[in-house]
């Protein structure tokens, strides 16, 4: 995905992603015993920050900011990335 988007930016992106961490693990698992139908099921895929960066990094990106965001039931890794 980061190779077919690098050639639509052309100074920065910003990215959005569930992290894959400790308690977002034990959350997403929480949330799957209490799914009451399958169209409900927690979809999230967890992403390891340095997976995201791994696959910038060939496509000529470097992060240079890094803010986690959260609600009372979600998180979120956020991730500035420029050109190098």
């Amino acid at each position: 995905m980061m190779s077919h988007l690098a050639p639509l930016s052309d100074c920065r992106r910003v990215l959005s992603f569930p992290p894959k961490t400790p308690d977002c693990s034990v959350l997403k698992r929480i949330g799957e015993l209490f799914q009451t139908h399958q169209r409900k099921a927690t979809r999230a895929y967890l992403h390891a920050e340095e997976d995201v960066q791994a696959a910038l990094n060939p496509a000529g990106f470097k992060v240079t900011k890094r803010e986690m965001t959260a609600t009372s039931f979600y998180f979120s890794r956020l991730l500035e990335a420029v050109r190098s």
